[in-house]
């Protein structure tokens, strides 16, 4: 049974651990950093033979990779994977850094002039009895390492530790966190005046995810961190998720705009979908106007319309989805259900990271020949460069079609997600035409 210290801190930890986002291959986390009420790190690596000034900057290092651990633990539902979370490598190597080798005690040196923090730390929190942790090999090429809280180093609860942290060190991670700049560009100014515009209906909202709550519904199905399906009801993790996005739309709203990819990010694009039937514009709820198959079509734009005809049919119809459910169930590919299957394309086939082909991808490939040899051309320095430049199309065609909103019909309250408007019953018309314009506009004139 976990103690009420723990149980308290559930809803304090997702306030305190906004999502984390990536600009290019540098992870810049955006959260505070906590320490368990009974590990005094300080003491144990003095016990273990380390000097005062590496113990200073090896400590918060240390608190960083459990808040990490724990931010994941709280996130995903404990059964799945048996407890063990999943942290990108590459983002402890970013965020922690090195450490000259002649300042370690002997036994922790790696024989070259400089160390990598996170498998030296990964070592010690072992040692201590704090995590245990394990290789585990998926489809993908690459291994991860997924890690476990122990369940006696967190019963007796955590306390932040971000005040602790030297001057030095806080400004350090001060200038990791400032990942979102805020909207300057006067693009943007229809969007962000029009996120404004939106409200929140709390009262039904947090009555709904109680009742939620007590019914234990099922939500959508969502991967764990060894890229398998898993069921997801609304459980004691999903209440407190949900209950941070509804305070934070109620008292920490923000708009910024990515320094990499253009998309533009505030409370509602981040808002749970079970959650948005709450919002309302003028105490009325709001409709979605969203555009099928989006970033696959968006590809088609990209390569100037040289796709074939098959795929830019498929993805102007919004069948591509469909198209590929039947083609999974001819080639015999295992999946849960179609709207899993459209997440397994995206991911095996467009945003793939590994140069390991999957029976997804082989029959993609077979189908559609020269989509996949631009898609890897893009990819070949950089297998995130996809995704920046359709994320930045996207964010083009959102900015014309609040132009076109505001300043042809003089709709200026609707709310932009990526690919999709919310809006008023009233203005739905407008909205569908806006984005039907700057989406499939250039399409028909070419076709």
């Amino acid at each position: 049974m976990k103690s009420t210290a723990v149980l308290d801190n559930y809803l304090l930890i997702f306030k305190t651990f906004p999502s984390a986002h990536s600009i290019k291959r540098k992870f810049i986390i955006k959260m505070r950093i906590y320490e368990l009420n009974d590990l005094d790190v300080r003491a144990l690596l003095q016990a273990e033979g380390f000097e005062k000034k590496t113990i200073d900057k090896l400590e918060w290092k240390v608190h960083f990779v459990i808040t990490r651990i724990l931010f994941r633990y709280f996130r995903k539902s404990k059964e799945h994977g048996k407890g063990y979370v999943w942290i990108s490598k590459q983002q402890l190597e970013d965020v922690l850094g090195q450490v000259k080798s002649n300042t370690l005690p002997k036994r922790f040196r790696s024989g070259k002039v400089n160390t990598l923090v996170y498998p030296l730390i990964r070592k010690l929190l072992y040692k201590w009895g704090v995590i245990l942790f394990k290789k585990f090999t998926t489809e993908h090429p690459k291994e991860k390492t997924v890690y476990k809280l122990m369940d006696e180093s967190y019963f007796k609860g955590w306390t932040d530790f971000s005040g602790k942290i030297s001057n030095k060190n806080k400004v350090k991670i001060q200038s990791l966190t400032e990942n979102l700049s805020p909207p300057l560009n006067p693009d943007y100014k229809y969007l962000y005046d029009g996120f404004l515009s939106v409200n929140l209906n709390e009262e039904e909202a947090l009555d709904w995810i109680i009742s939620a709550y007590k019914k234990r519904i099922k939500l959508r199905d969502r991967q764990d961190h060894f890229g398998r399906w898993c069921e997801n009801v609304f459980d004691e993790f999903s209440l407190s998720y949900y209950k941070m996005h509804i305070d934070n739309f109620k008292n920490h709203k923000y708009f910024s705009v990515g320094k990499r990819s253009p998309r533009a990010y505030h409370n509602g694009a981040n808002f749970p979908s079970s959650l948005r039937r709450f919002l309302t514009i003028d105490d009325e709820p709001l409709l979605e106007y969203d555009i099928s198959c989006a970033q696959p079509y968006l590809l088609n734009e990209l390569l100037g319309f040289t796709c074939s005809a098959h795929y830019a049919a498929l993805t102007y119809y919004g069948e591509l989805n469909f198209y590929l459910h039947r083609l999974a169930i001819d080639e015999e590919i295992p999946f849960e259900t179609p709207s899993n299957l459209k997440v397994d394309v995206l991911k095996d086939v467009f945003f793939s990271t590994g140069k390991r082909k999957t029976k997804l991808y082989r029959a993609f490939e077979k189908c559609f020949p020269y989509e996949i040899e631009q898609i890897e051309n893009i990819k070949k320095d950089d297998h995130s460069e996809l995704a920046v430049q359709l994320q930045s199309l996207e964010a083009q065609k959102l900015i014309e079609a609040s132009k076109i909103l505001v300043e042809r019909y003089g709709v200026t309250k609707f709310m932009s997600i990526h690919d999709c408007i919310m809006c008023k019953e009233s203005d739905f018309y407008y909205v569908k035409s806006a984005l039907d314009e700057v989406y499939y506009g250039r399409f028909q004139k070419k076709y």
